[in-house]
Order: structure tokens, then C-alpha cells, then sequence
């Protein structure tokens, strides 16, 4: 893979001239996508790696699977698909080394399949790389996020926290943003988000002093 940063790279969610700044974050919709994405060449990693543990019964009854344990057989159509513990266990372990190792490549190289097609980066809080480590931790994670109550947890939290984080994200210490929002700018200080003041602050690189964005007067305001 090629690398998408250049060195030292920084977060920038501004213009020069102090415009007003734009939540790099804020990428809910392309980020539910991108996950589609990686899912689907989940199923397709795990139907390999369990398919010779899997077997198909042809013009079966709908009561086919009634005597047997719950989980291990499964009716579509005239057809039932059986399989062992063996095969849901191999499935889980798929599962966790599958998110393991796409989270091991976000954090080297800042996407997997689904966020470079969809135009995202995973970075670091201070900015770049968050590296194959806290990569993992994330990816990891999504063993929670994706699949504790169907994705309801990952979803709420990407909704409801600024800047946009799932469990995933907050143990790492990473965000997800646009790709154009991970740019190189030796005199632009990053935005980072204040959790206890929940602003958005600057910090000038001429005079040092941090700044804050009034939504109200549509200005940077001194903060101390």
C-alpha cells in the first residue's frame, strides 16, 4: 500500500485566514459505508475458513432443525445449513483477527479497504499515524462496537461524543476524518477539541495565545 501521509503530518480543520472550522469528523454516513464495505470481505474471509466445517441439506422440512442445538442449524428455503461448535468458534477467532489486523493496517497506513474507498483516515488525536499498536487496540475493539446489540453501541457513540468516536476510538486514541482534513502546515497548528470547555480550540501560531470559536459572533475569541 502506498502511504497516504506525508511526514509529520497534522490534523488541520482550518483555513490560514481563521475561517470558520469544519468538523473533520463529522463523517457518520461514510464511515457506516466504508464498514458495509470491510463487512462484506468479512463474510466472504470467514465462509472460507469455516466451509469445510459447514454442511448443506437439500429439501429439507421447515421443522428440520428443531431437534437440533440452537445455532448449529439454520432452514433457508428447502435447504438447512448445519454446522459444529468447531465451526462458530473457528467463525469468532476469523471474526477478532479479522478486525485485528484491518485495525494493524489503519494504523500503518491510515485506511483499510472501505475508508480508502470511501476518502477516510484513521489518525492520531495529536495528528498522523496512530501506528500498528493503538491500531490494533481499535480494531480489536470493534468486536464491541459492530457487534455488542447489532452496532448499537458504535453508532450511538460516533453519534452523540464531538470529535465523533466509538469505544474503539476513545481506548486508542484516534478519529476518523476525511482524508483532505490530514494535511502538512508547518505554520497552522492543529484544532483539537476542549472536552471540559466542549469547543473547539486554536491556538494562534503567531502570538501562541489559544482561541476559541464563537458560533455566535462567527469569531476566534482569546480564551484565557
Amino acid at each position: 500500500m502506498s502511504d497516504p501521509y506525508p511526514k509529520d503530518v497534522h490534523l488541520k480543520d482550518v483555513h490560514p485566514n481563521h475561517a470558520h472550522p469544519s468538523d473533520s469528523t463529522s463523517v457518520l454516513g461514510r464511515r457506516v459505508l466504508a464498514h458495509l464495505i470491510d463487512f462484506v470481505l468479512l463474510v466472504v474471509v470467514i465462509a472460507i475458513a469455516i466451509s469445510s466445517r459447514v454442511k448443506i441439506v437439500e429439501n429439507v422440512t421447515t421443522n428440520f432443525c428443531s431437534g437440533a442445538e440452537q445455532g448449529q442449524c439454520v432452514v433457508i428455503g428447502n435447504q438447512a445449513v448445519t454446522f459444529s461448535n468447531a465451526a462458530r468458534a473457528e467463525a469468532t477467532y476469523v471474526l477478532l483477527g479479522f478486525w485485528t489486523v484491518m485495525g494493524v493496517i489503519e494504523g500503518v497506513w491510515g485506511a483499510f479497504v472501505g475508508k480508502r474507498i470511501m476518502g477516510l483516515r484513521v489518525v492520531g488525536r495529536e495528528g498522523g499515524r496512530p501506528g500498528p499498536l493503538r491500531g490494533a487496540i481499535r480494531g480489536a475493539l470493534m468486536l464491541v462496537d459492530s457487534a455488542l446489540f447489532v452496532g448499537f453501541v458504535g453508532l450511538v457513540l460516533v453519534f452523540v461524543t464531538r470529535p465523533r468516536r466509538r469505544l474503539g476510538d476513545f481506548a486508542a486514541g484516534t478519529l476518523v476524518v476525511r482524508a483532505d482534513a490530514a494535511v502538512v502546515d508547518a505554520n497552522v497548528d492543529p484544532i483539537e477539541w476542549d472536552e471540559q470547555k466542549s469547543v473547539y480550540v486554536f491556538r494562534d501560531p503567531v502570538s501562541g495565545a489559544r482561541q476559541i470559536w464563537d458560533p455566535a459572533t462567527e469569531q476566534w475569541m482569546p480564551l484565557d
